[in-house]
């Protein structure tokens, strides 16, 4: 019997405003598990997370029970020969009273083996929630690669952060795909894409936007992939598009239509759509031919959200046998 990976999204998922759903989506997609708890998602698999922007780990889960003293003799009958290891225990929520170095201490005691808490070779984790506790072994672990530099040489205000960036690419994306960001500002989701093996080709309307895109991805030790272009006349096909529209802040109906128009044509150029709108666009990926559209909401303001829309295309049919 396969053992089960429990993963935990990043403390930062919860606390930020970003809970969430995209963080959740993300891990789905990355581990093709499913949620059982708050920050917490089970799978079969051991999923690379490497690239992860809000998940901390994966750990092939040992034991699990609903009380400490059950866990113990779950535990002890497992009899874990697992030297040098050292136990790190996340509370969720972390207001639980549980005393986290008690239960270390109760988990340590039934272990075969000894700890060693400063040069671990084991790392074991147990995630105490309001109804659970679990054990396991952390076998896969977050980078947390998606920070750039602060010296970039170039920079916009309305730049989405990088570690958004990352999880849109990560929703479309896998190494060895080729994407399009055809508004690409100064560059935020080609670096992140870039960063994990994805090949992109880039374009902005405004030829400062693209000059600036290329500066930060030369200082970065990559190559210019940017171009001037308007995104309603680009041609070609990508294995998915990711990108974050600069357009539909203000409401205006012109800028509406304006953003209809964009997404009409976006949805010809991959199978894979992820972008970032000033609000929720679900008619654009309407008529049957997505088999999952979701809009992801990410509060960027006490008032104002953006929303992250997940459109990927029905497989095509296979042409019956003659």
């Amino acid at each position: 019997m396969t053992a089960r990976t429990f993963y935990l999204l990043s403390r930062d998922a919860r606390f930020r405003g970003y809970d969430s759903a995209l963080a959740l989506a993300e891990c789905i997609v990355l581990t093709q598990g499913t949620r059982e708890e708050e920050r917490i998602v089970s799978s079969d698999r051991v999923g690379d997370i490497s690239r992860a922007a809000f998940t901390a780990f994966g750990a092939e889960e040992i034991a699990r029970a609903e009380s400490l003293d059950d866990l113990r003799e779950k535990v002890r009958e497992a009899a874990l020969d697992l030297p040098d290891f050292r136990i790190e225990v996340v509370k969720i929520p972390g207001r639980l009273r549980d005393n986290s170095l008690d239960i270390q201490r109760r988990i340590a005691e039934v272990m075969v083996s000894r700890p060693d808490l400063l040069n671990p070779k084991q790392r074991l984790v147990a995630i105490r929630t309001e109804t659970l506790f679990r054990f396991g072994r952390i076998v896969t672990e977050a980078s947390t690669d998606w920070g750039r530099p602060l010296d970039l040489p170039e920079r916009c205000s309305r730049s989405i952060p990088d570690r958004i960036g990352r999880a849109m690419v990560n929703l479309a994306a896998s190494p060895g795909d080729r994407i399009l960001d055809p508004c690409c500002g100064a560059g935020t989701i080609p670096i992140q894409a870039m960063q994990v093996g994805i090949e992109t080709d880039a374009s902005d309307i405004n030829f400062k936007m693209v000059g600036a895109t290329n500066l930060n991805l030369a200082r970065l030790g990559y190559p210019p992939c940017a171009e001037v272009a308007d995104l309603r006349e680009r041609k070609g096909r990508w294995d998915a598009v990711v990108t974050d529209l600069p357009y539909g802040w203000f409401g205006h109906e012109e800028e509406h239509r304006q953003v209809d128009d964009i997404l009409d044509h976006l949805v010809t150029l991959a199978p894979r759509i992820v972008v970032a709108t000033a609000s929720p666009r679900h008619a654009a990926f309407e008529g049957g031919r997505f088999a999952r559209v979701e809009a992801i909401p990410l509060p960027v303001s006490p008032r104002r959200s953006r929303y992250i829309h997940v459109a990927v295309e029905k497989p095509a049919s296979k042409a019956p046998a003659l």
